[in-house]
């Protein structure tokens, strides 16, 4: 497994936490690459993915996103209602 080294959980792209949707996440494909505003997201299997041993809290839906070019992939792990559990830079 790769190291998951938690960040503060305002650091990524704020349209993914003010306007994306539960609905909207979970209409999106596993594992696809999608683009969203300049960077690159990707929906991940949360039985796969989730930490909710690390931060305590029950993960719902796993999100990753990147930009290309710039090096460092992040993981935000969402609750049932889109608040953030946490956010991980993957290394």
């Amino acid at each position: 497994m790769a190291g998951h080294l938690p960040v503060k959980k305002g650091g990524f792209p704020r349209i993914i936490s003010n306007n994306f949707k539960l609905e909207h996440l979970k209409k999106l494909k596993h594992l696809k690459k999608e683009r969203c505003l300049g960077v690159n997201i990707q929906r991940l299997p949360v039985d796969e993915y989730r930490m909710d041993e690390e931060h305590g809290k029950v993960d719902e839906e796993v999100l990753s996103y990147w930009k290309d070019g710039v090096e460092g992939v992040y993981e935000i792990h969402f609750a049932k209602d889109m608040s953030i559990n946490e956010v991980y830079l993957v290394v």
